[in-house]
């Protein structure tokens, strides 16, 4: 994923890996980005919304755990 000059980008959006946001472009909330460059490819909503909801929490967490040291190294 690239982020170029001044992009927005909505709440709740998904960019996909790859993708590059070129110089202020806007992505609305809630909508799935993808491409060189990045354009809306369909709306998240429902059970996907939930899912992505869902994911982010986990991988935030996940972060923070890191972060704090609340790991162990196994092998």
């Amino acid at each position: 994923l690239t982020l170029l000059e001044n992009p927005e980008i909505g709440e709740e959006a998904l960019i996909a890996a790859g993708s590059v946001v070129v110089p202020h472009t806007k992505i609305p909330p809630r909508v799935l980005a993808a491409g060189s460059p990045a354009k809306v490819k369909k709306e998240i909503s429902g059970a996907a919304l939930n899912w992505i909801k869902m994911g982010s929490e986990t991988y935030i967490g996940l972060c923070r755990s890191y972060l704090g040291g609340d790991y162990k190294i196994l092998g």
